[in-house]
């Protein structure tokens, strides 16, 4: 089998893509029949995993830039408290585990919370990916079945 693509690295140039398209139905089934079919499920699985790493990897850098936002606030807080004293230092004083607690917990609802439309957005894609998968394997599973007379 001979690749139908002139360089891997730019998709959508087919080496006889015109004269395929030029052969009309001979062309589409001769353009089926060199397709790596396996390739291309494994690409697709990848690009949903891809696509999963890239929601949280959103989630986790915007996690990491809040807890950095609360750290400044954190230390703000205190120079301001060292200067006037208050209340509220000697809370801050008393439970210092708690405090770090809340610092590392309060930015992941905050985070995903941010993230809404990103996780929205790749969700429907992870669907279209599905959906593509299921009427490829469909196509292939008819396609590997038929026999082609001329």
């Amino acid at each position: 089998m001979a690749p139908l693509l002139e360089n891997e690295d730019t998709p959508g140039k087919w080496k006889t893509g015109e004269k395929f398209l030029k052969e009309g139905t001979p062309g589409a089934i001769r353009l089926l029949t060199e397709l790596d079919w396996k390739k291309t499920f494994e690409d697709l699985r990848s690009m949903k995993w891809a696509i999963i790493v890239r929601v949280i990897g959103g989630i986790i850098i915007r996690y990491i830039f809040i807890q950095l936002l609360m750290s400044i606030i954190y230390y703000i807080a205190i120079v301001f408290f060292l200067f006037f004293p208050s209340f509220y230092l000697n809370i801050i004083a008393a439970y210092p585990d708690l405090i770090r607690l809340i610092f590392y917990l309060i930015p992941i609802p905050i985070a995903v919370f941010i993230s809404k439309s990103d996780i929205k957005k790749y969700y429907q894609k992870l669907g279209s990916v599905d959906y593509l998968i299921w009427s490829l394997r469909w196509l292939y599973n008819e396609f590997k079945g038929m026999k082609f007379e001329a």
